[in-house]
């Protein structure tokens, strides 16, 4: 399985479990035969992750920068949509609406965000790879 489509939940002594997990974790990019390729992939805090890639994007769009006309679009969360989450304008949006439902986010192309986003492309690129998770 690809890092690129890894997230880390946990549950936490109290009990209660923290969803996307992403201080101090590190995804090690495996080739098909379980080989570290060149490339990792650092969440920590001021790391430069697949995830903090996916939240920059995600600024972007919010921000306008991404050559809209200045009017606000508010994409489908496919029926997962929350008081906290009306509006899912990337396909990070909706796994994460998904994620607060508890239902199982499979990426597919009929997910306009994803396909816009570039993530469906990315993974195709992927599609051999493995992942090794490691930090704490």
């Amino acid at each position: 399985m690809p890092c690129s489509i890894i997230s880390l939940d946990a549950m936490d002594v109290a009990g209660e479990v923290q969803s996307d997990i992403q201080h101090a974790i590190i995804k090690h990019r495996l080739d098909e035969n379980g080989k570290p390729k060149d490339a990792m992939v650092e969440n920590d805090l001021g790391g430069r992750g697949a995830a903090a890639s996916l939240q920059a994007e995600k600024e972007k769009l919010e921000s306008g920068a991404s050559g809209s006309s200045g009017s606000e679009e508010c994409g489908s969360c496919y029926g997962a949509e929350t008081e906290e989450l009306k509006c899912c304008n990337t396909c990070d949006d909706v796994r994460e609406a998904y994620g607060k439902k508890g239902w199982a986010f499979h990426l597919s192309p009929g997910i306009t965000q994803c396909t816009k986003d570039g993530i469906l492309d990315r993974i195709k690129d992927e599609v051999n790879e493995g992942c090794r998770i490691t930090g704490g």
